[in-house]
């Protein structure tokens, strides 16, 4: 019965996040990179206040196993590069929609390619209840590294942040 509650809120909150946040990024071509930070940032907060109502009330593994399968299949922006990435508030990857090979590791002292330590910024922007970081990352459209925007905000009740970001053409 609860395994269904939780079904019947995953299904609401991504609908959610599809309806509110993500259909309207189909129109962004024409958009100013300011627009896209705006969207960028009300997806992420509707994600994270979708995550904290859901996981509040599940133990640390069954957390883990629903962050992984809520961020796996969401893909926005016009040209799909937009997912969500999420991690725990000592550096560990908790889930990953584009590289699921880095769930479950310990990146804390991860740095980009031009020696940021972009998972401690991200970090600290989320402790800060949300914020901005520049980095270098992998885009899985083009599987080259890019620079990127990314966004924190904290999954109010747990220890973990949610991220996006855009990249900077």
């Amino acid at each position: 019965m609860l395994f269904n509650f939780r079904i019947r809120h995953l299904v609401f909150c991504t609908l959610a996040l599809l309806t509110f946040c993500v259909m309207p990024l189909f129109a962004l071509d024409k958009m100013e990179f300011e627009a896209q930070r705006e969207v960028l940032v009300n997806s992420t907060q509707v994600a994270a206040q979708g995550l904290s109502g859901i996981l509040s009330d599940m133990e640390i593994k069954e957390q883990i196993e629903f962050c992984r399968k809520f961020v796996k299949p969401i893909r926005f922006f016009s040209d799909k590069s937009g997912y969500f990435y999420i991690y725990d508030m000592k550096g560990m990857n908790i889930a990953h929609a584009t590289q699921p090979e880095k769930e479950g590791k310990d990146l804390y002292e991860y740095r980009d390619s031009k020696g940021n330590l972009l998972i401690q910024g991200l970090i600290k922007a989320a402790a800060e209840g949300g914020g901005f970081v520049d980095f270098w990352w992998e885009n899985p459209l083009t599987n080259q590294e890019e620079q990127k925007l990314g966004y924190a905000l904290p999954i109010e009740g747990t220890d973990f942040f949610i991220g996006s970001g855009i990249y900077v053409k």
